[in-house]
């Protein structure tokens, strides 16, 4: 099957990547990803690190995961100065609400607090197309298990935003929240981002990418994704093997699924 560059998530490396950000990403290489997907604080990144870095060993930047609080109207110029220097042309809001308190606290959840995060959005949207850059979301299980209106809040995201916000489907937060990732990828027309998250109804995500309790069902997932998926992004939270270990089990399990071995 045609399969889309894949890249790695540094949220899967991150000790490894703070410990040593060149090494990391030449091991990376190594493994066989075509590119990083950013994770953590600017301060934990110097924007030159990570622009010579990746460029020294070929891999592409496919974007950032940047906190909601750096992308404020008193934030977001410094944010854009800073992504400018990285050479970054994707930015991804990696998360709003949930457990995680992000913009609001969980006993501030309504329908509102969405409508508000929308208008919000599209500012910023607006504003980093200015700079040729493109904005995308990034999604948790709350986003389908948040009802409002009898609409899921990830319908009311993806009815609302304007059509050039990218979706970051992470499908194992999709599945932890009820979701299935071929019935999305099949129902958009948006470019795509697929976050390939490992994730097992019996042991959460501590389990192996493409492994018999993965419940992604992979090869159709990517299929279903077909001329709007621009990378396959691997992110797995498996806390069973080393971090580097995990990756390059993630990068292989991943190529061996898409290629239907072990199928009948």
């Amino acid at each position: 099957m045609d399969i889309p560059p894949i890249a790695l998530g540094l949220y899967t490396i991150f000790q490894h990547a703070r410990a040593d950000f060149a090494r990391t990403c030449a091991e990376v290489k190594r493994m066989g990803y075509q590119g990083v997907e950013m994770y953590g604080e600017p301060a934990q990144f110097p924007a030159e690190l990570v622009r010579d870095t990746l460029a020294a060993q070929q891999l592409a930047l496919t974007g950032w995961h940047m906190e909601w609080k750096h992308l404020q109207p008193d934030t977001i110029e410094n944010s854009i100065a800073f992504f400018r220097k990285a050479g970054l042309k994707t930015v991804i809001i990696p998360c709003l609400g949930g457990r995680w308190g992000v913009g609001h606290a969980p006993t501030e959840e309504c329908e509102a607090r969405w409508e508000q995060y929308l208008e919000r959005i599209e500012a910023v949207r607006a504003r980093l197309a200015q700079e040729d850059m493109r904005l995308g979301y990034h999604n948790h299980e709350h986003e389908f298990q948040l009802c409002y209106g009898g609409r899921r809040v990830f319908d009311i995201l993806y009815t609302s935003m304007d059509p050039r916000v990218i979706m970051e489907l992470d499908t194992g937060n999709a599945i932890e929240g009820g979701a299935d990732p071929v019935a999305i990828c099949a129902g958009t027309n948006r470019a795509i981002f697929l976050h390939c998250k490992p994730y097992s109804r019996q042991h959460g995500f501590d389990v192996a990418l493409g492994g018999g309790a993965d419940a992604n069902d992979w090869r159709r997932t990517v299929t279903a994704a077909r001329g709007r998926c621009e990378w396959l992004i691997v992110e797995s939270e498996c806390s069973i093997s080393d971090e580097m270990e995990n990756a390059r089990q993630c990068i292989q399990g991943l190529k061996e699924k898409l290629a239907g071995k072990g199928e009948v």
